[in-house]
């Protein structure tokens, strides 16, 4: 691909040269619908891919809340865990407890069974006197008390044993339930994450294509603009020398400013970042902002070469001056002069305004020698 590429790039220029001005300018046009699409297939991805963007960013909101959520569960389940391991303990010991109760109690049902109410009654009639007899009667009324008492904790033991087990099942049940529930929307999420990252990733490679064709088209323009601008100065340098037009050598400092009551350069001579693609480029000439309809004079006599539409410059002029000397004037609004006319130092040629590849009304000037960009400023006089 990059072979390919290179051997492209090197061939295009003569493959520009080799074809006619017409040619060239259809190119120009195909360049710039095709650009044109580009522009909204491009639009529309970065649109797609910022609202993709926004829907990431607020899963990764959502999912950081889930995975604090979790954390704070499993710190639960796991108290809930700790919980029903210490409570077993105390269970067993509890357990324990009761198999001695209930040890205790079998051993007494036991006696009872085998020595009846005549153990009862050997106990009452073996008293030595009536106070012992009351008093063994009361034993014997506390024993049974004791053994109902007995028969009765023991049931509420079992009671709250049940109770206590079924409580921290249920709960530690009812935490597996939500581990389970935030855990399945974890994944739910982070799958839907993955796959939305995986869109932006596939609409980043789209943008960047798209980017790289808007720049492979924009450099074809370029080229061919440059060539049909260098073939218009090439013809107003064999019209001057045709038609004789001056046969006194310019020095320079003698070109007036073009649009009085206007001085501010808004981007100079030399190199610049293109303020409309935002690439390096160099820039051939001055621009000078001012409003539309501003008045464009001739900065100097000569013949009108070109007057009409170039593609990138809108509206523009190229007067010869002669002996090699040509100055252009692009993004007009309206034009004056007319191709072949013979023009004076000061006539309104055209006015001010952003037609073509600009960013807002100015003027965009230039000086040529030869065919050779020269930094207006120093042909330039007030």
């Amino acid at each position: 691909m990059c072979l390919i590429l290179f051997f492209t790039m090197c061939c295009f220029t003569e493959l520009v040269f080799a074809k006619s001005d017409s040619e060239l300018k259809d190119e120009l046009n195909n360049n710039q619908n095709s650009t044109k699409t580009i522009q909204e297939n491009l639009s529309d991805t970065q649109e797609q891919k910022k609202a993709i963007q926004a829907e990431v960013e607020l899963l990764d909101q959502e999912l950081a809340v889930v995975e604090a959520d979790m954390d704070v569960i499993n710190e639960s389940l796991a108290q809930t865990e700790q919980k029903l391991t210490n409570t077993t303990l105390q269970l067993n010991d509890v357990e324990t407890l009761l198999n001695i109760q209930t040890e205790a109690f079998k051993n007494r049902a036991r006696f009872m069974y085998t020595n009846g109410k005549l153990g009862y009654l050997n106990l009452l009639f073996s008293a030595k006197n009536f106070t012992d007899f009351v008093s063994r009667i009361e034993y014997v009324n506390r024993l049974v008390i004791y053994d109902n008492s007995l028969v009765s904790g023991i049931k509420r033991m079992q009671n709250a044993v049940a109770v206590t087990l079924g409580e921290i099942e249920k709960q530690k049940l009812e935490i597996e339930v939500l581990v389970t529930q935030k855990a399945g929307k974890q994944r739910s999420l982070e799958e839907t994450l993955s796959q939305k990252t995986e869109v932006v990733r596939k609409l980043d490679a789209d943008e960047q294509e798209y980017l790289r064709q808007i720049n492979g088209l924009d450099e074809s323009s370029k080229e061919i603009e440059r060539i049909l601008k260098q073939r218009e100065l090439d013809r107003a340098a064999a019209a001057a020398a045709a038609n004789k037009v001056s046969s006194v050598p310019y020095t320079g400092g003698t070109v007036a400013w073009p649009i009085p009551g206007h001085s501010r350069i808004t981007s100079p001579f030399g190199n610049r970042t293109n303020p409309i693609n935002r690439r390096g480029e160099f820039h051939t000439g001055i621009d000078v902002g001012a409003p539309t309809g501003t008045q464009i004079l001739a900065a100097d006599d000569g013949v009108v070469v070109t007057s009409g539409v170039m593609n990138g410059y809108g509206n523009c002029v190229l007067i010869d001056h002669g002996n090699g000397l040509a100055t252009f004037y692009a993004h007009g609004s309206k034009l004056v002069a007319s191709r072949g006319q013979v023009v004076e130092k000061g006539q309104l040629i055209m006015k001010c305004g952003s037609t073509g590849y600009s960013t807002g009304p100015h003027l965009h000037f230039e000086v040529r020698v030869n065919g050779t960009a020269k930094n207006p400023i120093d042909y330039l006089k007030g």
